[in-house]
């Protein structure tokens, strides 16, 4: 087995890593039980206390701070996101003129910032990422299971939170399945959520019967949550790791490709007539569930933002933070309703900005070695995430993905540097 070596911190960086840790872990886990959390303050009365969850993330980078100011430690990289956040903020108030609605938006972005803050600690210490990761992994199986017989009480309880009508837990079903959501608030949350607590749990586990459990696990979840994308990206994020026992070297070509692909289909399709040649009314009712809202994105969903962007003039820098999304469907006088797409939203928040960004991030997926190292195929996975799923989802709003996506861009930037000058020659186990 590689493990993934990190260079040397100074001593108050790696005393730091408890606290930070302990913060991460925290704000994890009150995202991993968001609609029980939710459904918790509102018995006591205090809806707004969910939002105390986001002063974790200002805690954290008040350690850092902390910790640069003792010891000279420079890591532009947090305020350099810090930045462009602020900037983007100013913008959106400029578009859309509504302070709350930029600060909305802005909460959205702020778990990347956590998740660039713990990644140097969480790659120093994978023993407790992975006994974490398989403890929310199994909470959530129990949550899927209570919600299966009923016990989820969130369900559709709603709440009035300044003018804005919010649901504690999405009640969500089709003609078909109702949509689990175990503890989480949807069931998109949850199913992501599962995605990434079991690709972490399978490649940091020492024990097949480890690894198998949290498959199993993992399977259980999405399958009944009923999410599309995710059951598709489990599985195929399975065949990687299947992948890699054959050939470690053939996993490491194919995940830049793969990766690739996500890309180029997630800036051509909202563009294309696909959504006119699909002909859903000659299919069944299975199919008809399977494609259906595939093709709304095509019809309804993505023509609106695309006119958006481009109609009105945010094609180039953007329309900034809060212009489209659920900062947008919340509090917008005329909504522009779900983008469903990573590219499209933030190109639409960044404009050239992101694109450069995403030209950087992309090329920094070749030096990754998904098949030779752990974190890198954490990394990978969670990447799919973004790059993959992101082309029918905007998956960057959900607070795990932002917090694990922080996570991953500072690994690409700053530990895949500082990795040890030797070559791995064997896959991990």
């Amino acid at each position: 087995m590689i493990t993934q070596h990190v260079s040397s911190h100074s001593p108050l960086s790696v005393r730091a890593d408890k606290p930070l840790l302990f913060i991460f872990y925290l704000y994890l886990g009150l995202w991993t039980f968001d609609g029980a959390a939710r459904y918790l303050v509102y018995l006591v009365g205090a809806p707004y206390l969910i939002y105390g969850r986001d002063l974790l993330t200002l805690l954290a980078i008040a350690l850092t701070l902390y910790i640069r100011n003792q010891n000279r430690f420079s890591d532009v990289h947090i305020f350099f996101y810090a930045a462009v956040f602020c900037a983007y903020v100013v913008i959106g108030i400029f578009t859309h003129g509504s302070m709350v609605q930029a600060l909305f938006g802005l909460k959205i972005f702020i778990p990347i910032l956590m998740g660039i803050i713990v990644s140097d600690s969480l790659v120093r210490n994978p023993k407790s990422l992975f006994l974490f990761s398989f403890l929310f992994l199994f909470l959530s199986f129990i949550g899927t299971f209570l919600d299966l017989y009923g016990y989820a009480f969130w369900r559709g309880i709603e709440v009035e939170l300044s003018d804005v009508t919010l649901e504690l837990g999405m009640d969500n079903q089709t003609n078909i399945f109702r949509r689990i959501i175990g503890f989480a608030r949807t069931n998109f949350q949850l199913s992501t959520q599962a995605y990434f607590f079991a690709m972490i749990s399978i490649v940091l586990a020492r024990s097949f019967l480890v690894k198998l459990i949290a498959w199993s696990l993992g399977v259980f979840i999405i399958l009944a949550s009923t999410t599309k994308g995710t059951i598709a990206l489990y599985f195929i994020s399975s065949g990687f790791l299947i992948a890699n026992v054959i050939s470690a070297k053939i996993t490491n070509r194919l995940a830049p490709i793969y990766i690739g692909v996500g890309i180029l289909a997630g800036g051509i399709l909202p563009f294309s007539d696909v959504g006119h040649l699909m002909f859903l009314d000659y299919y069944s009712e299975e199919i008809f569930y399977l494609l259906a809202s595939f093709q709304q994105r095509f019809m309804t969903g993505w023509p609106v933002i695309i006119d958006f962007i481009f109609g009105e003039g945010h094609w180039l820098m953007g329309a900034g933070i809060g212009s489209v999304g659920a900062a947008d469907t919340l509090f917008s006088p005329v909504p522009k309703g779900a983008v469903d797409n990573f590219y499209l939203y933030a190109y639409g928040t960044f404009g050239i900005v992101f694109l450069i960004w995403l030209a950087d991030a992309y090329r920094r997926t070749f030096l990754l070695k998904p098949g030779f190292y752990e974190f890198d195929f954490i990394v990978f996975s969670i990447l799919s995430v973004l790059f993959i799923y992101g082309v029918v989802s905007t998956a960057i709003e959900d607070a795990t993905t932002a917090v694990l996506v922080g996570m991953s861009m500072q690994y690409m930037y700053v530990s895949l540097k500082q990795r040890r000058k030797k070559t791995a020659t064997a896959p991990f186990h």
